[in-house]
Order: structure tokens, then sequence, then C-alpha cells
């Protein structure tokens, strides 16, 4: 390889790079970091700023109105819960109803068993004491039972 002399690649490189490398690396460096939004004042140096945006950006499904289908599914899911609580009152009422019967039975029952001579049940006490057990058994049924309001 032929030498070339020193001052002809010099100025070989001037004519490439006539600012210099330096230079070029410092426009460089400048360019890329303005698009970025990197703040230029001595507090926030070094720091991403995010470009300013005149209005928040809202997801799609943000504040948008309900289509029919949407509507009407948001209806039944309310009515249903409305059922749901209608029912729950009205388990809640037969409860209460039984548990009063149940108490009114078993006092008749324990006072009719006092009144007997030696503690002997009559068929009548029988059937009133199945119907006792009966009415007992239904109302725990009941407090078992949860409706889902799904």
């Amino acid at each position: 390889m032929p030498s070339v002399p020193n001052q002809a690649l010099k100025s070989h490189r001037n004519r490439l790079f006539p600012l210099g490398v330096a230079a070029a690396g410092l426009i460089f460096l400048v360019a890329l970091s303005a698009p970025c939004g990197f703040s230029q004042n001595s507090s926030t140096q070094g720091t991403y700023l995010p470009p300013m945006v005149p209005h928040p950006i809202l997801l799609p499904e943000a504040n948008r109105p309900l289509d029919a289908n949407a509507l009407q599914a948001l209806r039944d899911k309310q009515a249903k819960k409305a059922n749901f609580e209608k029912a729950n009152i009205e388990r809640k009422r037969q409860m209460t109803e039984d548990s009063e019967m149940l108490l009114k039975l078993a006092n008749e029952l324990k006072s009719e068993i006092d009144k007997s001579s030696m503690g002997a049940l009559s068929a009548a006490d029988i059937l009133r004491a199945e119907e006792i057990e009966h009415l007992a058994h239904n109302v725990q049924q009941k407090m078992k039972l949860t409706i889902a309001a799904n």
C-alpha cells in the first residue's frame, strides 16, 4: 500500500467532516435528546419528561355509553339482585313463623307430658312430637339454604 503523506490525509478528513468529529458528535447527541423530552434546566437535568398532551388519553372502555346488550345485561343483573333480596326476606319470614310454631308446639308437648302420670306418652303426643321434628328439620333446611345472586 502506498504511503499517503500526513498532510494529504488531514485534508481528506477535513473534507469529509468539515465541522470536526467532536462537533459532529455533539450535534448528534443534541439531536437525539431533543425529541425524547429530556429537560435542559439544571434542576431536572437528565430526567425524562413525557411530551405534553393537550387532553388525557382514555381507554376505549372508559366513559363509553352502554349498547343495548350491555344495558339489558345490567337490567337483568339488577332484577336478579332484587329477586334475591325478596327471596331472602321471604325465607327469613318463613323461618320466623316456623320457629314461633316450633316453640309453641314444644311448649304444648312439654305441658302435656308434665300433666300425664309417669311421663307416659299418648298417641296424640307422639304425633305432636313427630310434627315438631318435621318442623325443626324444615327450619334447619331453610337456615342452610342460600340463594345466589350471581
